[in-house]
């Protein structure tokens, strides 16, 4: 009776949360593609610069003491300056760039999250996002996502945006 209790319960979780998730994924229009990478590239080059950031001030830090309370510092500090701008992304804009995440630093999220922050919270994030769908521990294969690549192409060709427009959602 305990097992086909708990079957209705992931039955219930299943349709109430991953179903309409699944819903959302698959709704493409032809050009979303296009449009979700206008919006998560110039988020993913910020990404990079703050990166490139906390590495060159985690150089001059020497101990772990310090590095921890940096590290508590700098993530308030994104939080404040990104967090609306994350919020605001679709389903899709952010399963892409936890894609992307890998493909340009070649660790995936759930690798940084435990390097700059704790295992506990990288555990964390990654059944937050399991339970929607999103896999933080999941590596880029260009060869499994041709249509990214060759938008990325078009997108890299172009010039380049106003440092302003990085930042913005």
């Amino acid at each position: 009776m305990k097992a086909n209790k708990n079957l209705h319960t992931y039955l219930f979780l299943f349709i109430l949360i991953i179903f309409p998730v699944f819903l959302l994924a698959n709704d493409q229009e032809p050009d979303q593609l296009k449009n979700d990478l206008q919006i998560v590239w110039p988020l993913l080059q910020t990404i990079k610069v703050e990166y490139d950031l906390t590495n060159a001030q985690l150089e001059f830090i020497e101990s772990d003491e310090e590095r921890t309370e940096f590290l508590k510092e700098y993530e308030e500090f994104v939080k404040e300056k990104y967090f609306k701008t994350l919020l605001s992304l679709k389903y899709r804009q952010v399963k892409l760039l936890v894609l992307l995440i890998d493909r340009e630093f070649g660790e995936n999220a759930f690798t940084l999250l435990r390097k700059y922050r704790t295992f506990s919270r990288a555990l964390y994030w990654y059944r937050a996002g399991k339970v929607v769908g999103i896999d933080i521990r999941e590596k880029y294969k260009p060869e499994n996502y041709p249509e990214i690549e060759e938008e990325l192409l078009r997108i890299k060709s172009a010039p380049p945006a106003c440092i302003d427009q990085l930042a913005a959602p």
